[in-house]
This record gives structure tokens, sequence and C-alpha cells, in this order.
């Protein structure tokens, strides 16, 4: 898809380009305003797959003017399916805070951030001239992010470690409750964010799902699983469902027979011998050789049937199968 050209009303300053880097128009938010940004040439934060800007909203919606964080990709040239993935990991995650706010928390409200995707316009030469990394280039896409308190912080990692001085167990019962909400399908964790007057908000977390659809880091049932495993409940999730809800191995039916179990030779002289019938079939035990002779003969179902004697009803013939 071609980036979107930017409206003449949220322009940027002829030659600003040459000390700044500068985006088009941006997705439209929740109020249906879009934004171009302007943002330093300085990361401030780096991680794994991201490194993040402080950036500046422009345009004439209720947030032009506000602080907020560009977000570009670290090892790659971004593109607008990776950014979308981003955006879908964000709006799954904040899916789940309704339901769980409600039940579970309703005097600690969680939030995830929203997420913009727009595509740069303009990159700082001068800065492009001196960086030793990967250089930004244009036509890239990028992410606008709300800009996060200053007190930030992990509480639980990507594999579902929660950090014992941060974390709260409404926090781990999220966790759990977006497995358990979403019958098994995915878990959110990877919540880093920052906690102030009672809110917490948080960045886009890492999701591992069944169907790995959220990126690089959803490692699928394994992630599930790796998550569990590291995950403790408390009293808010104890009876949520875990992966053992959904385990691939059947219970057996049967007592568990090793030789059977490890390539034993299958022998049919050791298999019981069953001559009697259930009183369910006929009101009373039968005794008839194996195996029953109406599989041949239907008309002795009926004698069976009406033989009410105290004496086992004897059938006098040959059966040729047990002989």
């Amino acid at each position: 898809m071609s980036c979107p050209s930017r409206p003449t009303d949220v322009s940027c300053p002829k030659g600003y380009a040459m000390f700044a880097n500068t985006t088009l128009s941006s997705s439209p938010d929740e109020n249906g305003c879009c934004y171009w940004s302007s943002f330093d040439l300085t990361s401030f934060a780096k991680g794994q797959r991201l490194k993040a800007y402080v950036g500046l909203l422009n345009g004439k919606g209720p947030r032009s003017g506000d602080h907020t964080v560009i977000k570009i990709f670290r090892d790659e040239v971004g593109t607008e399916t990776m950014c979308n993935i981003e955006i879908k990991k964000s709006k799954t995650a904040q899916s789940f805070v309704v339901p769980f706010t409600g039940v579970i928390s309703p005097e600690f409200p969680i939030h995830f951030t929203s997420l913009l995707k727009a595509c740069m316009d303009d990159v700082c030469l001068m800065k492009n001239a001196l960086s030793s990394g990967r250089k930004l280039c244009k036509q890239e896409w990028v992410l606008i992010e709300e800009k996060i308190g200053k007190n930030f912080q992990n509480f639980v990692s990507h594999s579902g470690k929660a950090n014992p001085t941060t974390a709260t167990k409404i926090l781990e019962a999220f966790v759990h409750f977006t497995y358990h909400n979403s019958a098994g399908k995915l878990v959110v964790c990877g919540l880093e964010g920052s906690s102030e007057r009672g809110k917490t908000c948080l960045k886009t977390p890492t999701i591992h799902s069944v169907t790995k659809e959220y990126g690089g880091w959803d490692l699928g049932e394994k992630g599930i699983k790796m998550v569990f495993a590291n995950h403790v409940c408390n009293d808010l999730c104890r009876e949520f469902i875990t992966p053992r809800h959904f385990s691939d191995r059947a219970e057996p039916s049967a007592p568990f027979d090793p030789d059977l179990a490890y390539g034993g030779e299958f022998d049919v002289s050791q298999m019981p011998r069953y001559d009697q019938f259930s009183p369910y079939s006929f009101g009373q035990y039968f005794n008839f050789p194996s195996p029953p002779p109406y599989q041949m003969y239907p008309d002795l179902r009926l004698a069976c049937a009406f033989n009410q004697t105290t004496t086992p009803y004897q059938p006098n013939y040959h059966h040729p199968i047990s002989a």
C-alpha cells in the first residue's frame, strides 16, 4: 500500500526536514482525527525490536500539541503489515480489560496505550549522515503511541515471570484471565508501563496464541505453556482454566499395560472369556458359549428372551465357530 499524502493543513514548515524527522498523516484515532508527527533525532529508549523517540502531534484534532512516543523498528525497515500486528496486539489486550475490570478489579483500572501508524515523510539528513546504525528512510512505516507516565516499570515478562518488586496480584490475575476469557486461545503477557494514582497504563504487550497470529514474539502453544510454567495463581485467578484443561493426551479408559504400550505381542488366549450376558439385556444371566449363538442364528435371540426358568438356558446345538 502506498503511503498517504499529508493534507495541506497539517504540513510541516518548509526545510524543517534538515533538522528533524517528520511523518505523513497518521491513521485515524478513536475520534476519527489524523495527525502528523515530528520527533527527536536521538532515541530515548531501545528494546529488542523497537526504538522509541519523543515526538509531538500536529494537526487539527484535540490531541494536537501533545507529546507522544514514536516507535521505529530497530533491525529492519518497518512495513504497514508490521504496524498492523502491533496495533492488533494493543486492541486485543484492551478488549479483555472491560470484562476483567468489571468483575475482578473495578477499583484498579487497566489501560493499554492506543497506537496509530504513519509513513515517514522527511528524514533528518544531518543525523542520518552521522548515524552508524540502521538509517531511517522515507516511506517506511512507524508507530505513534500515547505517552506513558515517567515511572516506567516491568510488571510481567514475555515468559510470564512476575517481577516480585512491581507486579501486583491483579496484573498477574489479568494474565491468567486473558487465557480463561479466550477459552485457551491466547495469553497476554509482557506487561510494562506505569502505575500512577490508582491507574495502570501499559504499552503494547506480547501475546502468545494457538494460531500464532501476533508477530515474531508469538511463540504459539509453546509460549502459552511457558507462561503458565512461570505463573503462580493467587486468590483472584485460582478458579480460571489452565492449559491442563486442554491436554492433547486423553485419559486412558482402561488400566495401563506396559507390554501393549511398548511393542509387546498381543496374545488372544490372555483375553477373558465372557460366557454370561449382563442382566441389562435379559433380566438374568444365561450361560452361552462364546461367541453368542444369535450372531449366526437370530432365531435364538427370541428363545433366550422368553426363557424364564430357574435353570440357565442350554442350547442343544454345535456352534461352528466355537468348534
